[in-house]
């Protein structure tokens, strides 16, 4: 499985294997530099590969 998020001003856009399942027009706050954090639900296992963030 392969998710992407664009982000691009206040525009937001989530794909699953090439399909948007999510877009936000007008999110509530800017992006900023920062750190990215990756979660899961308490006692949920969670493995990732194949990681990668690009500007």
């Amino acid at each position: 499985m392969e998710l992407t998020l664009r982000i691009q001003d206040d525009h937001v856009a989530a794909s699953v294997n090439g399909e948007t399942v999510l877009e936000i027009t007008k999110a509530k706050s800017p992006p900023s530099a920062g750190r990215i954090g990756l979660f899961v639900d308490i006692g949920t296992q969670a493995y990732f590969s194949n990681l990668r963030i690009s500007s």
